[in-house]
């Protein structure tokens, strides 16, 4: 039995940088945040790449249990029924074309043609569809298809169950990121993911994902390279690089020239992603939202929106939650990397009825 409240919910995001808890509950027809807690681990956790391409987080089941009990402890969460993300680098991903048919014949059809493109053997995978559109010429059905490692399944089930948890659902990350910061429009948008070990450029459009795009750049190569480049400690790099960014002045304008080249490149792929898509598409991207620890950057949003000439916002998944005003500044400020554990912690409550 489960003596807790069951219109509250957990999300919990375990990253490289740190391991990430959010508790919310249903008020009216939002959300409120009853608790949330972080625990980082200065990159103490990596990724491992096998010989499949598939990159998988290395857990160290013990340690990763304790650091959830630890939050759940301190952050005085009441609810232990949690969803949990699965990183986009861990799992494979591909959109498949199929002809119309009956849904009994559909699951089949989507096995089979997942094979193809998916280099692991297909029951070692567990595959999540999720459809995207209609060829209104063909009749075509469009699907995305995420395949997630039975070994990274279980890896996760057995760390939620040692850590008390009764886990009601994993997802793709960028299921979540939809769901605390795009859902319920349908217009296009580009989600930009700087996350601590590497980048990831999503384009969402109708509420579903059409394109998603990994980069080698991250929020702590971003980093080193201010260390390497002034001989500054690691800690400083990281408040220069959030505080002064790269709209410096005077002596400031050094951090600016640092990292001019990496943004810049940054941009262009961002920038080639998005003309993939418009011509497959014909349809115009409206939004760029930044996100990860380092989406809070000083005038990085300003310098996409000025070279794109499309408006760019960093990410405020708090934005569709109730909170005491004493948070306001401390949550906008951690929003860009609380964003996939408050999806998460969404996820159950989207049909909760108070």
């Amino acid at each position: 039995m489960w003596p807790f409240n069951k219109k509250q919910f957990l999300g919990i995001d375990i990253g490289t940088a740190s391991i990430k808890l959010v508790q919310l509950s249903k008020k009216g027809n939002g959300f409120k945040l009853d608790t949330y807690g972080e625990f980082k681990v200065d990159n103490y956790l990596e990724y491992v790449k096998k010989e499949n391409g598939v990159s998988y987080l290395k857990l160290i089941d013990e340690d990763i249990v304790r650091i959830i009990k630890f939050l759940l402890k301190e952050s005085k969460a009441k609810s232990r029924i949690a969803t949990m993300s699965l990183p986009t680098l861990s799992t494979l991903t591909t959109t498949i074309n199929l002809p119309a048919m009956p849904s009994n014949e559909l699951e089949t059809a989507i096995n089979f043609e997942a094979q193809k493109y998916i280099p692991i053997p297909i029951e070692e995978v567990i595959l999540d569809p999720q459809f995207i559109n209609t060829d209104e010429k063909t009749g075509n059905l469009e699907i995305f298809v995420a395949a997630f490692p039975k070994e990274l399944i279980d890896n996760y089930s057995r760390i939620s169950k040692l850590a008390g948890l009764k886990l009601k659902a994993f997802e793709l990350e960028t299921y979540s990121l939809i769901r605390a910061l795009i859902y319920p429009a349908k217009d296009a948008m580009v989600l930009l993911d700087i996350g601590a070990t590497s980048s990831n450029i999503s384009i969402i459009d109708n509420g579903f994902i059409q394109i998603t795009h990994n980069l080698d750049i991250s929020g702590a190569m971003i980093t080193e390279m201010i260390t390497n480049s002034l001989g500054l400690e690691k800690k400083r790099a990281e408040e220069l690089k959030i505080k002064e960014g790269i709209i410096g002045k005077e002596g400031e304008k050094e951090i600016s020239k640092i990292l001019d080249p990496l943004i810049n490149f940054v941009i262009s792929e961002v920038e080639r992603v998005i003309d993939i898509y418009s011509k497959k598409s014909g349809h115009v991207i409206i939004k760029i939202i930044l996100l990860g620890g380092s989406a809070n950057i000083k005038g990085l949003a300003e310098r996409f929106s000025d070279n794109l000439k499309i408006e760019t916002i960093v990410a405020d998944p708090f934005s569709k939650t109730y909170y005491v005003d004493s948070l306001d500044s401390i949550l906008k400020e951690i929003g860009p990397s609380f964003s996939v554990a408050v999806g998460l912690a969404m996820k159950e409550l989207i049909t909760v009825k108070n």
